[in-house]
């Protein structure tokens, strides 16, 4: 392994670093030449130059103009030397184009283990015009590399490199069992720029010793394959090296399960019924490991706490697994279903649901993978690659429990995506449509999106919070029994509240939100059921509609589901810090037995949402009938100790009839009606005293300093008296 990762070193040299101590196993110092490196154990060294010149390989022209030279650069051989009297490519080109080494000129650089296609220049001048055509990105130039499977079929990275940005286009050519083939165009023409942008997306390059790529027999798997300048008729193409493609296991196959040790405190979160192995210093390094993979994990001690799936380097390293094979992922899938059974059920008839979550990823049991059934179609979301060993046995087991044969569209949201855009949405199976259409629930009808219409975009859902499904049926049983009301939908997304309360019998309905698309596809499925009437949309931030309520306005329910956190314009909404604050001003702007649906959707937040809701019914000086819990639909169960699983957390509160003596409320339109709750509190009366001294004080400063000054005759003959420059913070 030391000999591939330092392939011009001798044997002596690398006998001499082993033995003194200068590489790592994991963390630990090993001496032994005979040790046996296990996979996914990482090996850590300090590589120097290597004393053996590299290979002398032949140089092929593979295209040649008046003043310009397109060869294939060996490997090996850097582009320029990096020390006086070292090895220099340009040393065999010059040799190969029969002129001295002082009359070529390289236009752009490649690593030293990169071979390929080199752009060369006869003359200074040939050299300054071919540079301005990179400078002025006319240059078309791809790479070729081989890379464990990426999650992703094309895109571009757009992470930045040492301070500055960096593009990168690339796109799966082939597909291996372990690993893939990848085209590769640099935008930009940083240092590393493309080993760096790979090893972002946990996919270093294979062989590559700088950025953790897997070593394998040959070096680094990557070349220049093509460069292209229309404007100068330039258009060469390399060859692929002999042997790119590896003939070894990348990974690991010895056909057992591996094993990972992981820390006291990582037991005992799994003691709780916390599903994943946090990255700590304990933990045992699994950047050798492809992502899925099955392993076994084991305490300090050696003792066995089940299997995992390793997820690789970050913050997550591996995810506890239920099974071992694809017998135990199908049972896990079956058993999913049988838990909707009764949903499943209410597929057809006047009230049927069509939109229902079939696999909720940990709480059943297949971690980072859910499943909702759209109409007749599957809408499969990653939430990290290793779902890939285990999702084509959930499909196969799904499409044969359901009575038809559904489509399937894979979408991959991942949370730790380096910066860029990604195809991350496309066809598992069948044919799904390609633009919205429409599911029902309790028979009403309503926009959805699979992704399809803009599969760069990932996104985990897909214009219908059917978590809320239940929280909607509570909402317009309320409304039902009360024979309607006025109510207020705040941050309302795509308006499933409005319909539902439209269709329940409210007399009106509210609808607020600040993205025009949202209160499009409202209209839209207003428009497919039939409503519209007592209906009122409005393009606002709802903090903003809140502050400009009247005193006088009331409603007879308000829905709040607030986002965790936006900004609007020069406003930052943070659920965290602001939500009290508006649950307040709502419950002091609902009628006596009104009704408000307060949400949480940050899985971060500390303390239960029922003392927010009860600390602001306080300051708002409201007495609350009830509070009660109103959790997720049925099929998105809950995990014990896993709240990061949780859909949300929601509560619902019903204001008292009776009244409880307030503090002194701002009057009806005064400072466009702001309400008192979310207004800062009034200054005391040494505040204000203070505050009047400090503009007192101003204003006398201000008046001396403008206050011209008359100088003598001989301060002005020596230029004194100038005006002089204003102090800050005086």
């Amino acid at each position: 392994m030391v000999e591939r990762a330092w392939p011009r070193s001798s044997r002596e040299q690398r006998r001499n670093a082993i033995l003194d101590g200068e590489f790592r196993v994991s963390g630990e110092v090993v001496r032994d030449l005979r040790f046996r490196v296990l996979p996914g154990l990482k090996v850590e060294g300090q590589v120097r130059e290597g004393v053996n010149a590299p290979i002398r390989f032949g140089v092929e022209i593979l295209q040649k103009g008046d003043d310009f030279s397109v060869v294939t650069k060996p490997v090996g051989w850097p582009s320029h030397a990096a020390v006086t009297d070292g090895p220099d490519a340009r040393t065999l080109v010059a040799e190969k184009l029969g002129v001295a080494f002082d009359e070529i000129w390289p236009v752009h650089r490649l690593d030293a283990d990169v071979g390929g296609v080199w752009l060369i220049a006869h003359s200074r001048a040939a050299a300054a015009r071919l540079y301005e055509s990179f400078d002025v990105g006319e240059v078309c130039k791809e790479y070729r590399a081989i890379v464990p499977a990426l999650p992703w079929s094309e895109g571009e990275f757009r992470a930045g490199i040492d301070g500055k940005s960096a593009r990168t286009g690339f796109r799966v050519i082939r597909s291996f069992e372990d690993v893939c083939e990848v085209l590769l165009e640099p935008v930009t023409g940083r240092t590393h720029q493309l080993r760096a942008h790979l090893a972002g997306a946990r996919a270093s390059i294979l062989g590559d010793p700088l950025f953790g790529g897997i070593m394998v027999s040959g070096g680094l798997r990557l070349y220049s394959r093509r460069i292209a300048i229309e404007s100068e008729g330039i258009d060469a193409i390399a060859d692929e090296p002999k042997g790119f493609v590896p003939s070894e296991a990348v990974f690991s196959k010895r056909g057992r399960t591996e094993s990972i040790r992981v820390s006291d405190s990582t037991l005992d979160a799994l003691g709780r019924g916390h599903p994943w192995i946090l990255t700590d210093t304990e933990t045992s390094d699994v950047g050798g490991f492809r992502p899925g993979t099955l392993a076994r994990i084991r305490g300090s001690d050696g003792s066995d706490a089940g299997i995992c799936r390793i997820e690789g380097p970050g913050r997550i390293a591996a995810r506890r697994f239920s099974g071992h094979g694809a017998q135990e992922v199908a049972s896990a899938a079956l058993a999913a279903l049988r838990r909707r059974s009764k949903l499943l059920a209410g597929m057809t008839g006047p009230r049927a649901t069509t939109a229902i979550r079939l696999v909720h990823g940990e709480a059943d049991g297949l971690p980072g993978l859910t499943v909702d059934l759209l109409g007749d179609e599957l809408r499969v979301v990653w939430m990290w690659s290793g779902c890939a060993l285990f999702e084509s046995a959930v499909i196969d087991t799904l499409c044969k429990a359901l009575p038809f044969d559904p489509a399937v569209v894979r979408v991959r949201n991942f949370a730790d995506a380096p910066k860029g855009e990604y195809v991350c949405v496309d066809v598992a199976r069948g044919t799904p449509r390609s633009q919205p259409f429409e599911v029902l629930e309790r028979g009403l009808r309503f926009e959805v999106d699979n992704g399809l219409s803009d599969p760069r975009r990932s996104r985990a859902g897909f214009g219908l919070f059917i978590d809320q499904r239940a929280n909607r049926e509570r909402i317009a049983g309320v409304i039902e029994r009360r024979g309607g009301g006025r109510w207020l939908n705040l941050f309302c997304h795509t308006g499933a509240y409005t319909v539902a309360a439209l269709a329940a019998g409210a007399d009106e309905v509210i609808s607020v939100d600040l993205s025009n698309s949202y209160l499009q596809t409202l209209q839209r499925n207003l428009a497919s059921n039939s409503l519209g009437a007592g209906h009122r949309a409005v393009k606002m931030d709802a903090l903003r509609f809140v502050e400009k309520l009247s005193n006088r306005d009331r409603f007879d329910g308000i829905i709040f589901d607030p986002p965790t956190a936006a900004s609007v314009g020069r406003r930052f909404w943070s659920a965290r810090k602001e939500q009290a604050a508006l649950v307040a001003a709502c419950l002091e702007h609902l009628t006596p037995g009104g009704c408000l649906l307060v949400c949480r959707n940050d899985h971060s937040a500390k303390g239960r949402l029922t003392d927010v809701v009860t600390r602001a019914a306080e300051g708002a000086s409201v007495l609350l009938h009830e509070l009660r819990q109103a959790p997720p639909s049925e099929d998105f169960p809950r995990l014990e100790g896993f709240a990061e699983g949780d859909a949300f957390e929601a509560v619902i509160a019903i204001r008292d009839r009776e009244t409880r003596p307030a503090a002194k409320k701002s009057r009806v339109g005064d400072r466009s009606g702001q309400h008192a709750s979310l207004r800062r509190p009034k200054k005391t009366e040494e505040e204000r005293e203070i505050k009047k001294a400090r503009k007192k004080f101003r204003a006398k400063e201000k008046a001396r300093r403008e206050k011209p000054v008359e100088a003598s005759p001989e301060k002005q003959k020596h230029g004194r008296n100038k005006p002089r420059p204003r102090r800050r913070g005086r």
